[in-house]
């Protein structure tokens, strides 16, 4: 045996995918378990004491499991891009799990708090800490791929598709927290509207024998290259009308239908785009949104203390403003 050298029997070896999947599918299903935890029995019988008391917990519950939901879904998708996993990815993976943890502790205290402006903010800076977390394991991924040799044009596209659509999440997160101050219902909202640029990216996208990726017969050829790209984009709203393809994707779209060496970014249709990427309920969220926006501009045009609490601003202080 050469000196300086360990027996093969003691050589390291890499840890596969599944064990690190089992255990953050346990840790997961623990954090979904203590939120529901939360419910508590209205004191009082009948529908009103239900509603005052249940349903606030109910509906933070839903958006709490949702995101829950949504990060094990991404998840999954990127261990199943693994063949192998070292140690910067079990420590990133250890970061959003202990992120993801303290969901179950924001849940509670937005609760316990009854929706004011600083539990929100909390609320919503938990969110930007699990997308941070998540934004970390998906780089620890990808830099994998390239010390492995294993980084591939579809793969490659997947991770930059997941890292545009994590990227624009934590900024609708950390809009959240000022905007908390301003109304936290709004903030809220806009916490929920967010779960559309939250979507996973579809397995049809990263599977090269799906559907979508063989079956572009009818796309035909065309003069202009922005001709082809909206044709793309409509294609993978037709095959995903309700949820889109994920925010971000529509580069992974134009290589798995049209590989080619020039990367493709958008289709230079900015509706199309976001029709294709986030489907008929981010649409609809986004138009929900930005109504609620303006519904709020014009009312705080005609009555400036109208989003204001009775008591922040003194009879007569605002007579003499712009308004």
């Amino acid at each position: 045996m050469p000196p300086n050298t360990l027996p093969t029997d003691y050589a390291p070896e890499a840890l596969a995918p599944s064990r690190l999947e089992s255990f953050s599918d346990g840790v997961i299903a623990v954090i979904i378990t203590i939120m529901v935890l939360e419910f508590k029995l209205p004191k009082e019988p009948g529908p009103t004491a239900f509603i005052t008391e249940v349903a606030p917990t109910l509906a933070v519950y839903l958006l709490s499991f949702t995101y829950t939901g949504i990060y094990w879904i991404n998840h999954n998708h990127l261990l199943h891009r693994l063949k192998r996993v070292d140690a910067p990815i079990l420590y990133a993976n250890l970061l959003l799990l202990f992120c993801l943890s303290l969901l179950p502790f924001a849940t509670s205290y937005v609760l316990s708090e009854k929706f004011n402006s600083f539990s929100v903010a909390v609320y919503a800076g938990e969110l930007f800490l699990s997308g941070l977390g998540f934004v970390v394991l998906s780089a620890a991924i990808t830099r994998h791929f390239y010390r492995t040799d294993t980084a591939d044009p579809v793969r490659l596209a997947t991770q930059k598709a997941e890292a545009r659509k994590s990227f624009l999440s934590m900024a609708l997160y950390a809009l959240a927290v000022p905007l908390a101050y301003w109304h936290p219902f709004i903030a809220v909202a806009g916490l929920a509207a967010s779960i559309a640029f939250g979507g996973s990216v579809w397995s049809d996208f990263t599977n090269p024998g799906s559907q979508l990726s063989n079956n572009v017969s009818h796309l035909g050829s065309a003069k202009s290259n922005r001709w082809i790209w909206w044709q793309e984009a409509w294609h993978a709203f037709t095959h995903h009308p309700g949820g889109g393809t994920g925010a971000g994707t529509f580069e992974l779209t134009n290589q798995m239908l049209r590989p080619a060496p020039v990367v493709v970014d958008e289709p230079h249709n900015t509706p199309l785009q976001f029709l294709s990427e986030t489907g008929i309920v981010g649409f609809l969220l986004y138009l929900g949104v930005a109504g609620g926006a303006l519904w709020g501009a014009w009312r705080a045009r005609r009555d400036p203390c109208a989003l204001l609490p009775s008591s922040s601003v003194p009879p007569g202080e605002l007579e003499s403003g712009p308004w």
